[in-house]
């Protein structure tokens, strides 16, 4: 337990599928831009802004009456022949994220799936998740999740592992500030990962590397936390003014790394919807697991395993809309005042409102002069817990292994 890290004060990480978004948006753009460069046409951007604004000004919409829309997103993952060269077909996924847009609201929801999540795949029995998509490709990753989280999807965004190698490397590198010495190497797969600790400019091979780590005491976790850090740093370097000179090979990459049934006039009316959302208007968490050993075969498989309840809890208000009860909330109460007494005082009158008070003690740094609550798995009920204190700072700080969905730091500025 103690204080989040400085960061945790800050705005959250935009996630993966807001980048292919507006990845998507801008490949539609560009696409355009090309085929009528290549037509020809001298005056092809002054045809492209009024098609694109008569589009919006149309307000011709895709989504009309829809509140909510799920989409399914695939990172695949690689194998190799003996001759050393390498395929995507029936490849396992590496990284799925069932991602919620609420339109109306104008907010996201994304919901990391563990790819070692233990699932009943239909007609193959037991297997971890992302072996569906070897199985089966999109079509059965799509009947498994469904089946599995209970939820319908409307839509599905596949990417290829390499294509973040190709993206980094179509845009000249991306500035990452790396969060600790990595050594790890897979003959077999490929991977080769050797960074040391540091803000340095990565190149394709290297971030494709940063982004799949997963062999320290974090596991899968912490690969998917670092991937929404190169995501925001990605999104970074794409908004730069240089990136206009590389669009059509950012356009080629996304065409020969991105599949999905989302076509370019979705992506336009999304990219709409969405325009300006705020960090605050993202949310992200992970699905609760364990790990557990299963004897198959004669052979003893790792897995991690669904926690139902909590699982459940946060379906509902990740992913069905349903809001949570008080009572289905974990907080922890962390005094940063040095007076003592507070945060009992604080966690008592939470417990009155129906909260579950998971823990009471004392912040790492005792001189906090703001009070803060901070949302670590999207659980929602941050605003109201902020109010019934009193003016709190609202942060987020996505923590997988948190013990407490909320974490309310008290500072001086509490009167309670």
């Amino acid at each position: 337990m103690g204080e989040m890290r400085r960061e945790a004060g800050k705005k959250r990480k935009i996630a993966l599928f807001l980048s292919v978004i507006m990845l998507g948006a801008l490949v539609a753009i560009a696409v355009e831009v090309i085929r009528s460069y290549q037509s020809g046409d001298a005056n092809h951007p002054i045809r492209l802004f009024q098609q694109i604004t008569s589009h919006w000004y149309r307000r011709e919409n895709f989504f009309a009456g829809r509140e909510r829309v799920q989409v399914l997103v695939l990172g695949t993952d690689t194998n190799w022949t003996e001759k050393n060269i390498m395929y995507t077909k029936n490849t396992r996924s590496d990284t799925m994220i069932l991602a919620t847009l609420l339109l109306e609201q104008k907010k996201i929801n994304l919901l990391s799936i563990p790819r070692d999540t233990r699932v009943e795949i239909p007609g193959r029995g037991f297997a971890k998740i992302n072996e569906a998509h070897a199985i089966g490709g999109v079509p059965l990753t799509l009947q498994t999740v469904q089946a599995f989280l209970g939820v319908p999807i409307d839509y599905h965004v596949r990417i290829k592992v390499s294509g973040l190698k190709n993206l980094v490397d179509a845009m000249g590198g991306v500035d990452v500030a790396v969060e600790k010495d990595m050594d790890y190497d897979d003959n077999w797969g490929h991977l080769h990962i050797h960074l040391k600790k540091g803000l340095q400019r990565l190149n394709g091979e290297q971030a494709m590397g940063y982004s799949r780590f997963r062999h320290d005491e974090e596991g899968d976790y912490g690969r998917v936390r670092r991937q929404q850090q190169l995501t925001k740093c990605i999104q970074k370097r794409i908004a730069e003014p240089e990136m206009l000179l590389r669009i059509p090979q950012l356009a080629q990459v996304a065409t020969e790394n991105v599949e999905s049934d989302l076509t370019a006039s979705h992506l336009v009316d999304l990219a709409q919807i969405y325009k300006g959302i705020q960090s605050k208007d993202i949310r992200a968490a992970t699905l609760p697991t364990t790990p557990q050993d299963f004897v198959e075969g004669g052979y003893e498989v790792s897995y991690v395993v669904l926690d139902d309840e909590r699982a459940k809890s946060l379906l509902d208000r990740m992913a069905r809309g349903i809001p949570p009860l008080p009572q289905e909330i974990r907080v922890e109460v962390l005094n940063a005042t040095g007076a003592n007494g507070l945060a009992r005082k604080v966690g008592d009158i939470l417990k009155n409102y129906g909260y579950q008070i998971s823990y009471v003690g004392n912040a790492k740094n005792p001189h906090s002069q703001r009070t803060r609550v901070i949302d670590h798995t999207g659980s929602g009920g941050v605003e109201e817990i902020a109010r019934i204190i009193g003016d709190a700072e609202v942060a987020e700080d996505n923590r997988a292994d948190s013990s407490a969905d909320i974490t309310v730091v008290v500072g001086s500025d509490c009167k309670l």
